[in-house]
């Protein structure tokens, strides 16, 4: 098996098993924190249960239009993530697959709770969940490899 190979194999376990970690902690969450409550770690660090009706970090959307958009992110990032597994490209892979392992979980817990599963509140941000964390390392991700194709392709035209 070539290099590549195995290492989109081995990139594929792990989504997969960071996919099972968030919902594992989200249905800990939910079942644990609902009973318990919230758990405080010193004064900066809390576990609370929150159902997000909203979209990331809260941000509330008319609830039909939040399946409508959650569904087109997760095709639109499947249609790209299809073309750079093509084209054997390691940091595109990465990036959409975070965003994707990300936005289909949440969307499982909207269709399941009619809400995403927030638990962890760091007070200073709005609560969220590792699937939250997964997306928007993605996103950091691909605006720095986009930019960086952007600046390559720049100065081979100048």
């Amino acid at each position: 098996m070539e290099k590549e190979s195995r290492q989109f194999i081995v990139v594929s376990i792990g989504f997969f098993f960071l996919f099972i970690i968030d919902r594992i902690t989200k249905w800990w969450a939910f079942h644990a924190l609902s009973e318990e409550g919230p758990l405080n770690f010193l004064s900066v660090f809390r576990l609370e249960l929150y159902m997000n009706e909203g979209i990331i970090f809260s941000i509330p959307l008319y609830q039909p239009l939040t399946y409508i958009v959650t569904v087109a992110i997760i095709s639109a990032v499947a249609f790209f993530l299809f073309g750079a597994f093509k084209k054997r490209n390691m940091n595109l892979v990465i990036s959409l697959s975070l965003i994707a392992v990300g936005s289909f979980s949440n969307f499982l817990d909207r269709i399941y709770h009619g809400a995403i599963i927030d638990f962890v509140n760091l007070r200073f941000l709005p609560v969220f969940n590792l699937a939250d964390c997964l997306i928007i390392v993605g996103a950091i991700m691909l605006i720095f490899k986009t930019s960086s194709l952007r600046k390559k392709n720049y100065e081979k035209v100048h």
